[in-house]
């Protein structure tokens, strides 16, 4: 044990949980010192003024937040795999696409990993002369009689597999770099016909769309979640309960 942390020692007035529920419940900006490394010193968590109700009472608060949060935490994990599993439908079906046999803005590629999951990550730029990049990036252009889309190419960069065979022959140790010799060597299936490559564009677009709706839907109850058990602790401090 270091610095970092603190033993809270309680005579027979209070529980540990009661008093866990209530430094929960309250701001301790005022009591946090140090600009670089915030920290609670042990003076400064004594001097915390804690109002003690009877044992039983502390109990009873105790049991009803406790119950509450549980429902929460029940809704909250519920919320998340709701949302996840939204994207992963997507995500799922966009595979699907592109695993089954069958004048535009520019679409751009990372040609350089600068943070996680970022090499081969495609972009359309829909205007010129309106973002500025700091790292090295490919132009995608199609070979002559290639039926080609870049709003079609630009989900097949998005495809796990095209990404995993951009990172996977990518050099590099920190830091991973791919070329247009390696891109150009994965091997994708498409349509040959520009008008079947946009109907799917059209109805992937739909589909992310809907995504998006659904997880800022999630996302906005997991927001309500937390707000309601901040509302509840302040309930439970307040003599509210």
């Amino acid at each position: 044990m270091n610095n970092h942390a603190h033993i809270l020692k309680f005579d027979n007035s209070a529980t540990q949980r009661f008093v866990e529920l209530y430094l929960e419940s309250i701001p301790l900006d005022e009591y946090i010192t140090g600009a670089a490394q915030p920290k609670l010193n042990q003076k400064a968590l004594n001097s915390i003024p804690i109002p003690f109700p009877s044992l039983p009472e502390q109990q009873r608060i105790v049991g009803i937040l406790d119950e509450a949060f549980d429902g929460i935490a029940t809704a909250k994990a519920s919320a998340e795999r709701n949302r996840q599993n939204a994207r992963a439908l997507f995500e799922s079906h966009l595979q699907s696409v592109f695993t089954q046999r069958g004048e535009e803005g520019d679409l751009l590629v990372a040609m350089t990993e600068q943070a996680a999951g970022l090499l081969g990550s495609p972009i359309l730029v829909p205007e010129p002369n309106k973002f500025l990049h700091n790292q090295r990036l490919g132009l995608v252009i199609n070979k002559p009689g290639v039926a080609w889309t870049n709003e079609f190419f630009f989900h097949v960069f998005n495809t796990r597999y095209v990404r995993k065979e951009i990172h996977d022959s990518a050099s590099g140790v920190k830091v991973r770099h791919t070329s247009p010799t390696k891109i150009g060597e994965v091997v994708v299936l498409f349509p040959t016909s520009v008008s079947e490559q946009m109907a799917i564009v059209a109805k992937l677009n739909d589909l992310d769309e809907e995504t998006q709706r659904l997880e800022s839907i999630y996302q906005q109850k997991l927001a309500a979640l937390d707000e309601l058990k901040k509302s509840l602790l302040h309930q439970a401090f307040t003599g509210q309960l």
